[in-house]
């Protein structure tokens, strides 16, 4: 089976989902089902999962030893303190796409976006933009040092099949 290095599969996990018992058995035979290793799986939680027990943060503590990678989606949305971002020990903050709507091609919180950008690299986080429709967005992100981004302005949502596809034409943006 070939591998493409830089792909990952990133899966949204609820805080519900994050206490059962099984999550890390669960994770363990998915990831050897489909011949993944830990660093290729990327589990999304939003800002409430950062506000629950200590039982939380224990199994945070213990995904993060077997290698998988976390990030916070919808960052800018919730009310998970700037604390969460050292304690959780979290790979990247997922800029949350309602800062990009409004009229303005900047979104409607620019200030807040450049802000969120430069909190995640002096912490050395990676950053990523939800919600990219247009290209004046995407060249904002650019501007301000946000690193990935995603959304309709690159594609539309694709099956496995065009995914390939798309990955086999090199798409670029």
């Amino acid at each position: 089976m070939a591998r493409a290095g830089s792909l990952t599969l990133n899966v949204n996990l609820s805080s519900k989902q994050l206490l059962q018992n099984d999550l890390l058995e669960h994770i363990d035979k998915v990831l050897e089902l489909n011949d993944l290793q830990p660093r290729e799986l990327v589990l999304e939680l939003t800002e409430s999962t950062f506000q629950f027990s200590d039982q939380a943060a224990a199994r945070l503590a213990q995904l993060r030893a077997r290698g998988v990678r976390l990030y916070m989606d919808d960052f800018g949305t919730g009310y998970s303190s700037l604390n969460a971002l050292y304690r959780f020990q979290l790979d990247s903050l997922k800029i949350d796409k309602s800062l990009f709507s409004g009229g303005s091609p900047r979104g409607q919180a620019p200030e807040l976006v450049r802000t969120i950008v430069s909190l995640a690299r002096e912490l050395g986080k990676d950053v990523i933009a939800e919600g990219v429709e247009t290209a004046e967005q995407f060249g904002f992100l650019r501007e301000v040092g946000c690193g990935a981004a995603q959304g309709f302005f690159f594609s539309p949502p694709v099956d496995g099949t065009m995914a390939r596809a798309l990955l086999e034409r090199g798409a670029t943006w």
